[in-house]
């Protein structure tokens, strides 16, 4: 049953012993070609005798195409069951097979054409009448499931329809626990693991491994992350030499060029790349799911070979997925960077993406060119791209092939944070998987200090604490931290709890549920409950004008996850806007750019309106220009400003005395005069001189505005009467 060619057997007549293999390729390319040519000749040379000549052409493809499909059938049963007593034999005395390599008789084969031609034998119709008969055979060969298809065996007409069939609803539940990764299909675990850095190899089998970036491709994602892990190993040595230049260097330098100056060790938990490779065998569910809640940004196609990609070729075929035709999603999840790969194989060239139908894979060409660049898409909007749920379908296989899962995710225990991450497989070597069933967890079960929040504006009344209490006791939450104020004379009740919770036994949609309960029991004003573990981040655009300092610290921060919102896009009025490094550093993370030339007649309001359409609220990072209240008005959300002296004793331009301050407050049509939410002062010295005292206003500001947008991410403040604020 081990079919081997010798070496001296001659494969081909003498007549057709070509001088090279592209030669072998061609001919049989040929003889494909010649017979469909031939059928479609045959065909037309019967001209008026119509449709009996025809029916009778139709009559012999059918039996024919069946016949070939059963014997087909009946090899690969075979040889699947004989290559499966082996690989269990091995399994059960301890064996781990080790790379051989042995393919040189595979790439002599033309199996691109060789998978075309399966896949027109797979699309011809059968009788009605013989559908179920193929295919219980089908699922007898490789125990497939028919009591899950969801439609009856005589609707699929094809082998290729029934192979990428759709399941009963409720066959694949999906895993609950919000901090899951699930399979995204029917498989056997092959490989997984953690990886060491982006550039980093994955075992392909004992003895032989293949690259991360070979397989995915020129990936600006995955080169942000090798160049974060290599400021993250050189960041120690190069604290104490940074720290001492330090004084020397202008502020922006410091910040950008080495963002590890401040703090080594950062306060979120730090994030590892892992991987976990799965083989879907022909009789296995066909369709790929969404693993996660992820944007898909980018999709990349490689056009390569398409050797098989079961047990045996793992053993016999170097960078076999590297090598086969292949199609890669690319984007961002909530740990971080998330990539799947679908790699083809033989008779099984045809990958579609039901997010991208018009996209054709094994496309006949003249000539192979593997180190041709791969066929790239960048999904729109920019920096947006495709939103895929957990559990969605994203793409499907014509037979069984393999899948590639890439992924950033929490690595280890921060030192300054017990509470951080960490994430663990749940899964092993050999395991059988089906969609929706946990890959791994974070393990984090119970959601930690400051992530769980819920602010309330009542009229006053007794029994509102105790109701709330309740409401979060009784779902097994504990409160961390209450804050209530009570004005004198005024029956209003502000409220802020933050408490952890169990996630499995608290779904966040039920909690949205249970607080809506309360604040309809008590008539709430206002009621707002976030959990950022869980929700989506504020969409925050920033406005900047010549002065970039606080547009620095604001990037700075946003870096290093000390300002948890995501930045839509930087807006400047200046043409001497953001320095260089600033430019840079918005182009490498994908944030985008806008320059918008103001003049006193034109403020050019309309065109910032459409790009912060969006966006949750605005941030004026020292923007020299005044918004109208028409502007305010049409926008509708809250502005946020940055302003150097102390707010509204001090209005204008020069507002300087023996205390000089900052105020954050929220803009209003009316100059200077909105809500304040932060002021923090220093005292001016005889011996300042223009340079420290610039220094010092510039510092104020930084640390004003930044401490303000922490408090309003994290829902401390409350607006309170016409123009005051609540802040807990």
């Amino acid at each position: 049953m081990n079919f081997r060619f010798s070496r001296n057997a001659a494969v081909f007549p003498p007549y057709l012993h070509f001088a090279n293999v592209h030669n072998r390729r061609r001919l049989f390319s040929w003889y494909v070609k010649h017979f469909r040519t031939t059928s479609q000749a045959r065909a037309s040379l019967s001209g008026g005798g119509g449709s009996s000549s025809n029916s009778q052409d139709n009559a012999f493809l059918v039996p024919g195409a069946t016949v070939a499909t059963l014997l087909m059938l009946g090899v690969l049963h075979a040889r699947r069951l004989y290559d499966d007593k082996k690989v269990e034999e091995a399994r059960e005395k301890g064996i781990e097979f080790e790379f051989r390599p042995d393919a040189t008789f595979l790439r002599i084969l033309p199996l691109r054409s060789i998978s075309r031609a399966w896949g027109f034998l797979m699309s011809v119709d059968i009788p009605v009448w013989l559908r179920p008969h193929v295919y219980r055979a089908w699922a007898r060969a490789f125990h497939s499931n028919l009591e899950e298809a969801a439609l009856p065996l005589e609707e699929y007409a094809s082998l290729r329809d029934f192979f990428v069939r759709t399941l009963k609803e409720g066959c694949r539940p999906i895993n609950p626990n919000p901090y899951s990764l699930v399979s995204p299909v029917d498989g056997t675990i092959l490989r997984f693991g953690k990886l060491n850095g982006a550039g980093a190899m994955i075992d392909q089998v004992k003895g032989f491994s293949y690259s991360v970036s070979s397989l995915l491709g020129a990936s600006p994602l995955l080169s942000m992350l090798a160049e974060k892990n290599s400021e993250d190993d050189s960041s120690t040595i190069e604290q104490e030499s940074t720290q001492r230049e330090q004084s020397k260097k202008s502020w922006w330098r410091v910040s950008l060029a080495s963002p590890k100056v401040r703090e080594t060790i950062s306060e979120c938990p730090m994030k590892g790349l892992y991987y976990c490779v799965i083989y879907l065998k022909p009789g296995d569910y066909h369709r790929i799911h969404s693993p996660v809640d992820w944007n898909v940004l980018v999709r990349r196609h490689f056009s390569g070979r398409l050797f098989p990609v079961n047990e045996r070729a793992t053993r016999t075929i170097r960078n076999l997925y590297v090598e086969n035709e292949r199609v890669v999603l690319e984007g961002l999840w909530q740990q971080g960077f998330m990539a799947i790969v679908a790699v083809g194989a033989t008779n099984i060239g045809s990958i579609e993406l039901f997010i991208e139908p018009e996209l054709r894979t094994n496309r006949p060409r003249k000539k192979l060119i593997l180190s041709e660049p791969p066929e790239e898409h960048l999904y729109e909007p920019k920096g947006v791209g495709v939103m895929l749920k957990k559990g969605d379908e994203v793409a499907a296989f014509n037979m069984g092939s393999t899948v590639v899962l890439v992924f950033q995710a929490p690595t280890s225990k921060s030192p300054k944070n017990n509470d951080a991450s960490e994430f663990e497989f749940s899964i092993r070597r050999g395991d059988k998987i089906r969609v929706g069933e946990a890959l791994g967890v974070i393990d984090s079960t119970i959601i930690r200090h400051g992530s769980s929040c819920c602010v309330y504006k009542f009229a006053d009344e007794v029994g509102i604490v105790a109701k709330l209490s309740e409401c979060i006791a009784s779902r097994g939450g504990n409160i961390l931290g209450a804050d209530v104020f009570v004005p004198q004379n005024k029956n209003v009740f502000y409220s802020r709890s933050e408490f952890v919770f169990d996630p499995v036994r608290w779904p966040r949609k039920q909690m949205d549920e249970d607080f809506l309960k309360l604040s309809n029991m008590f008539s709430a004003v206002r009621s707002v409950v976030r959990v950022p573990a869980l929700d989506p981040k504020f969409k925050m655009a920033v406005l900047a004008s010549k002065q970039d300092h606080c547009l620095v610290d604001l990037l700075y921060g946003w870096q290093e996850g000390r300002l948890p919102v995501d930045i839509t896009c930087v807006i400047s009025n200046h043409h001497r806007g953001p320095n260089n490094n600033v430019m840079h550093f918005l182009e490498r993370n994908g944030i985008p750019y806008h320059y918008l030339h103001t003049t006193e007649e034109n403020k050019r309001e309309r065109e910032i309106l459409e790009l912060v359409l969006n966006t949750d609220f605005l941030v004026l990072a020292r923007y020299m220009q005044v918004l109208s209240g028409q502007f305010l008005r049409t926008y509708g959300k809250d502005v946020i400003n940055i302003h150097h002296g102390l707010l509204p004793s001090f209005k204008g331009g020069n507002p300087c005395v023996k205390l000089i301050g900052a105020t954050s407050h929220f803009v209003t049509e009316e100059l200077d005069s909105g809500p304040i939410i932060e002021q923090m002062v220093e005292r001016v010295s005889h011996r300042d001189n223009l340079q420290s005292f610039v220094q010092k206003s510039e510092n104020l500001e930084k640390q004003c505005l930044a401490k303000a947008l922490r408090w309003y991410c994290e829902l401390r403040m409350l607006p309170y009467e016409e123009n005051r604020t609540v802040v807990f």
